[in-house]
């Protein structure tokens, strides 16, 4: 049973606008959704201030270097709080946010990528893109608690630490990077990987698509991952965000068109696709673009994730 808190979202407008899937021979990625429920518009805030391990398929692992981006300023936008977190909503990323206190769950008739102590989920009202694979939400975790109950999210608690260690030489690939422990599906790849800053913590930021097969990298499922901890390790935190890109094709489906100056994913009934070079070329691809080219902008979700801060007393 979930305990629904109603309220109003204020909308500060300001600055800072930018605003600019899928029948396949393989199976489809499946992800298992968080437990449905009646969320409450979250406060208005008076200032802004495995399953077990991932499935085992064997799927490439591209580089990609770490890299740190300074402490998010002040940022104008709509400010909301629900429980301990609060955060700030870049104008043109979302107009709201509702929020929800999820019961534990456990038991015979939980799946284990479902095991979850009781924690905060936050979906974002009026986002910047609809109709996408993955709904925008933030979560809130009790770390220890987590990694107790679910051997996924035990995974990549420990892989979060590493890279976020002092000096940390650990690279950043799909074998190295968290993952999101309630799905039931494989990170494919990763690109635009930094470590980000938010007002307790610390958290590793990714683009990324979730699949059960080498699957083409497209709009419908890219997201804007978002994995940190609060300094004191109480809290972990998990940002699902989607995000589209040019240059990538709408969708999974078999003969969906990839615009000029993308990357044609290959041809899944050959005899050896190239996936592992077809990731990388996207890496590439994606690291090439400017923060404003995404929609949202990656500066933006750079943004919200820095002004994200969760009361740890």
């Amino acid at each position: 049973m979930k305990r629904s808190f109603f309220i109003l979202c204020a909308v500060v407008a300001t600055a800072l606008a930018s605003v600019a899937c899928a029948n396949v021979a393989a199976p489809a990625p499946t992800v298992s959704p968080a437990p449905a429920s009646t969320l409450a518009p979250a406060v208005p805030s008076a200032t802004a201030a495995v399953p077990p391990a991932p499935p085992t398929a064997s799927l490439p692992t591209p580089s990609v270097e770490p890299t740190s981006v300074p402490a998010a300023s002040p940022v104008p936008g709509a400010a909301v709080s629900f429980d301990r977190l609060s955060l700030t909503l870049p104008a043109g990323v979302a107009s709201g946010a509702a929020g929800n206190l999820v019961d534990k769950a456990e038991g015979d008739n939980v799946p284990p990528w479902g095991v979850a102590p009781a924690h905060i989920q936050l979906k974002l009202d009026g986002y910047a893109l609809q109709d996408k694979f993955h709904q925008p939400e933030i979560f809130v975790y009790p770390a220890e608690e987590f990694a107790q109950m679910q051997n996924g999210a035990a995974q990549s608690l420990e892989r979060l630490r590493h890279l976020l260690a002092p000096n940390s030489s650990v690279p950043m690939t799909t074998e190295n990077l968290p993952f999101v422990p309630f799905f039931e599906a494989t990170q494919v790849f990763a690109a635009d990987t930094k470590v980000i800053p938010f007002q307790q913590g610390r958290g590793v930021r990714e683009l990324t698509e979730y699949a059960q097969y080498p699957a083409p990298v497209n709009n419908h499922e890219l997201i804007y991952q978002f994995e940190g901890l609060t300094d004191d390790g109480k809290y972990y935190v998990i940002a699902i965000l989607p995000v589209t890109a040019p240059g990538l094709q709408e969708s999974a489906q078999p003969g969906a068109a990839v615009p000029e100056g993308g990357v044609p994913a290959p041809d899944l009934s050959s005899a050896n696709p190239d996936f592992p070079g077809y990731y990388a070329k996207v890496q590439q691809m994606l690291e090439g673009l400017e923060p404003g080219a995404f929609t949202p902008s990656l500066d933006q979700l750079d943004a919200l994730i820095g002004s994200l801060s969760i009361a740890t007393n």
